[in-house]
């Protein structure tokens, strides 16, 4: 399962970096550009907390009292990196609170892709 699972994230990886060159060339409006390469790093972080609660954070442990908040706070962290520290970005704000309600991230970070 491990090795099916790195060859899985590897093609993650590929595929979001196909987007982000096709991005470069077709999308001409620079503010919609650098949106979507955004939205494009962070479906990568959301889909790594989608497919383990911990996301790469295995110091982590699950029977600490705050567990959610933990990965929560972290989760923001991860992702005010790829948003550049702009807590007040629309997007950071909606994605941050998908995850805050168990929403499924990676498929509405999708959403907002598609209606770039």
């Amino acid at each position: 399962r491990y090795k099916d699972a790195r060859k899985q994230m590897s093609t993650v990886s590929t595929v979001s970096r196909d987007l982000a060159t096709n991005t470069m060339m077709w999308i001409t409006k620079q503010q919609d550009r650098q949106r979507m390469l955004l939205l494009i790093k962070a479906y990568s972080v959301a889909l790594t907390f989608q497919l383990n609660k911990k996301g790469n954070h295995v110091g982590i442990r699950r029977c600490v009292p705050n567990f959610d908040g933990q990965i929560f706070a972290e989760y923001q962290a991860e992702m005010k990196d790829v948003f550049h520290d702009d807590e007040n970005n629309a997007d950071y704000l909606q994605i941050c609170n998908w995850f805050h309600n168990k929403q499924n991230v990676p498929i509405g970070i999708a959403t907002l892709m598609r209606n770039i």
